[in-house]
């Protein structure tokens, strides 16, 4: 556990930057400059840590609905979103339709050996998202996870890459 949360609560505050219409960003450091992934990542700290709402959140919030675009990005707000317990949200319906404009025919994502990483990915979006994934492609998707576990015990995203922990 973490040895002093109220510390902690403020240090993740501090590290807010207001920015313009509504929005607001997270830096690493207080005074720093605000970024996609340190937004997300301060997202999953505040839901950790069980901290109020406030103001930076939906302005956070605001900031990754609105600029995330690129699959990694999305996939990190959509758990921004889930961990300070947003269930809903308007944005939810484009990143779906945007998800699912890059399945296969077969119902998973990806090719080769990132094929098991964006499947997973994906299918754990949509359920963060509260989305219904259909039985059928929750067996395909667990089978091709299965599938394309390495010798080692890991996964890559990589052909012909070792495998790495962020493919875990």
């Amino acid at each position: 556990s973490i040895p002093d949360p109220v510390k902690a609560t403020k240090f993740v505050r501090s590290c807010y930057v207001p920015g313009e219409n509504g929005t607001g960003t997270f830096a690493q450091r207080p005074g720093g400059k605000g970024d996609m992934r340190t937004t997300c990542i301060a997202m999953l700290a505040w839901g950790d840590l069980q901290m109020e709402p406030g103001t930076e959140v939906p302005a956070a919030l605001k900031f990754l609905a609105e600029n995330s675009k690129e699959y990694e990005d999305v996939r990190m707000a959509i758990a921004a979103h889930e961990a300070v317990g947003v269930k809903e949200s308007p944005v939810f319906e484009k990143w779906s339709k945007q998800f699912e404009a890059m399945a296969n025919s077969d119902g998973t994502f990806g090719k080769g050996d990132n094929a098991a990483f964006m499947t997973g990915g994906t299918i754990a979006a949509f359920l963060r998202m509260g989305l219904p994934v259909h039985e059928a492609r929750r067996i395909l998707a667990a089978n091709l996870i299965r599938q394309s576990q390495k010798p080692d015990g890991g996964w890559t995203n990589k052909a012909g890459d070792k495998s790495d922990l962020g493919s875990c």
